[in-house]
């Protein structure tokens, strides 16, 4: 009986890789170099191979992403994006705010309805699709070159390479004006997935700022975002990167996003999660030299029956690096969340200094929290510490609140909003702190 269970599961698994490969047929590698069409086909082969994320394995215990292989996603190859205007996504521009932006539509960039026009000489903001067919040189020594995380999405991606985001930022240069990469999902078909794959190269004493957005401009829509990015940082060089996740309420996104850290390279991070019915957003840090920093944030507001998790993973392989991680998330109704923090010392990464902490706050009795911090060290010289915290408000301070004459449901929205600002008080750029304040406040107000 055993026997004859595990034969129909792998026939079903077998069922749903199918038709997530149907749509590789309609992808033609004319144009595109014939490395990154080996490394399609060297994809698909292990996507093939490699069994679907589930419960069993360590990574994926707290998240159940059934509904994902279950569903039958088409890949959407219409790429006309005409329908589109400006006046549809102006609230989620930040042009007016002058910084650059890279909008992508089902998947495609969008070239009528981005501006780069203020991309300084030298730097490259383009379209990954765009970047292998002019630049290649630039690509080739760091696409799929990087990644640690691998698994049968990020196969799948890869077995779908076409579009996404490419900047290049040539050393010593400093990229002024933040670049926001818009992901749009229009909506315009049922069970679509898209495959946006993004690739940051920061040369040496190279600094930048990227905000990237995924939302949809149909809440009813069911859609599925396979995300991977990549980010070399080389030595001295700086980014700051911030990841807005706000998918439609029946959406679902699987992001994983690796950085490789280089010499005296500093690395700032912030994820906030809006938005999405199951949400995961992965990172891995590699200190690849000496002296580098890292500084991950996240923020995430749940609530109904969402599914939201935050995996991290730095691997400090190199001596006298730094390390922070911050989350803090909300919670209500039934939904749950899952964080995994996991630091891993190397023998001989002496001089370590890391510390995260995971706070979470349960609005309601019915929403669910697991979190687990991780330190794995092997040299003797080091400072790390590591904490969780899980509750609701604290009665003390709602009774204090009372005292004062502030009834308990306005005590728990102040502590509320403040509890969450902490994180959105971290961000450096001023326009994303500002619109994210807005969108909490509103959230959280007294007077909501």
């Amino acid at each position: 009986m055993a026997a004859e269970k595990e034969i129909t599961a792998s026939g079903l698994a077998n069922e749903h890789k199918e038709r997530f490969l149907s749509g590789l047929n309609a992808i033609r590698a004319n144009g595109y170099p014939e490395w990154a069409h080996a490394l399609r086909l060297d994809e698909r082969q292990r996507f093939v191979q490699t069994a679907f994320p589930h419960h069993k394995q360590e990574a994926w215990r707290f998240t159940n992403i059934a509904p994902i292989i279950e569903t039958p996603f088409r890949f959407f190859q219409n790429n006309t994006v005409s329908a589109i205007l400006f006046e549809e996504f102006e609230s989620l521009s930040f042009r007016h705010h002058g910084f650059n932006e890279l909008v992508f539509v089902d998947g495609f960039v969008a070239p009528d309805l981005s501006d780069l026009s203020d991309v300084p000489d030298g730097v490259l903001a383009m379209g990954l699709r765009d970047a292998l067919m002019t630049c290649p040189e630039l690509l080739r020594p760091h696409l799929d070159r990087h990644l640690m995380e691998r698994d049968a999405f990020t196969a799948l991606n890869g077995a779908f390479l076409q579009d996404g985001a490419f900047l290049y930022v040539p050393p010593n240069t400093t990229l002024e004006k933040p670049l926001h990469i818009l992901f749009l999902t229009t909506g315009r078909e049922e069970n679509t997935v898209q495959y946006p794959r993004n690739l940051f190269v920061l040369g040496e004493g190279a600094e930048a700022t990227i905000i990237e957005t995924y939302t949809s401009l149909r809440d009813k829509c069911v859609y599925f975002n396979d995300v991977v990015s990549e980010a070399v940082l080389e030595e001295g060089s700086r980014l700051r990167w911030h990841k807005i996740v706000q998918e439609g309420p029946r959406a679902h996104q699987l992001g994983v996003h690796q950085f490789a850290v280089g010499r005296a390279a500093s690395l700032e991070t912030c994820v906030i999660t809006l938005g999405g019915k199951i949400t995961r957003s992965s990172q891995t840090v590699t200190f690849q030299d000496v002296d580098a920093s890292c500084s991950l944030n996240g923020l995430y507001l749940n609530d109904g029956d969402r599914l939201v998790d935050n995996a991290i993973f730095i691997d400090h392989a190199q001596p006298r690096c730094t390390s922070r991680i911050a989350f803090r998330g909300v919670l209500d109704g039934t939904s749950n969340t899952a964080f995994t923090g996991r630091v891993l010392v190397r023998k001989g990464a002496q001089k370590t200094d890391s510390n995260q902490l995971s706070s979470n706050l349960l609005i309601s009795d019915q929403a669910t929290v697991d979190a687990k911090p991780q330190l794995q060290i092997y040299a003797d010289d080091v400072k790390c510490t590591h904490g969780a915290t899980v509750g609701h408000p604290p009665d003390e301070l709602v009774f204090y609140f009372r005292t004062r004459g502030i009834d308990p449901v306005t005590a728990r929205r102040i502590l509320t909003l403040g509890f969450v600002r902490e994180i959105v008080a971290r961000i450096s750029v001023p326009a994303l702190r500002d619109r994210l304040d807005t969108v909490l406040s509103a959230h959280y107000s007294p007077l909501h």
